[in-house]
């Protein structure tokens, strides 16, 4: 089975950022299933922003689970400020998953941002 997940990272974990890193709230833990990922984000470089620490944790995970490491993900921004909004990652456990993942972004090009 493959997985197309929408990661909303941009809207919402750089708005609650500071909501998600005190300890007495689980969204992220329950998002990444590990509850110790503030120890790691707190050895981060600050160069490395919160969205990329939490996709890459994401990734991580489904690797955890037998899944490739996945393509580039898709990335949607807002037409008229240019900001990222989410992120689509494709997750899949066959070679050709990530090829057909890899032609489709070909065309892809210009549905990367949205009229809001």
């Amino acid at each position: 089975m493959d997985f197309l997940i929408l990661l909303a990272l941009h809207m919402d974990a750089n708005r609650n950022y500071q909501r998600y890193c005190q300890n007495d709230n689980q969204k992220i833990d329950l998002f990444l299933n590990d509850l110790s990922w503030r120890d790691e984000w707190s050895k981060v470089d600050s160069d490395e922003n919160f969205v990329r620490f939490l996709a890459q944790k994401y990734s991580e995970q489904m690797q955890n689970l037998g899944y490739q490491k996945p393509e580039q993900p898709h990335e949607v921004r807002s037409s008229d400020r240019n900001l990222p909004l989410y992120h689509l990652a494709f997750y899949s456990k066959h070679d050709l998953g990530n090829r057909f993942w890899k032609e489709i972004q070909r065309y892809a090009d210009d549905q990367t941002s949205l009229d809001l």
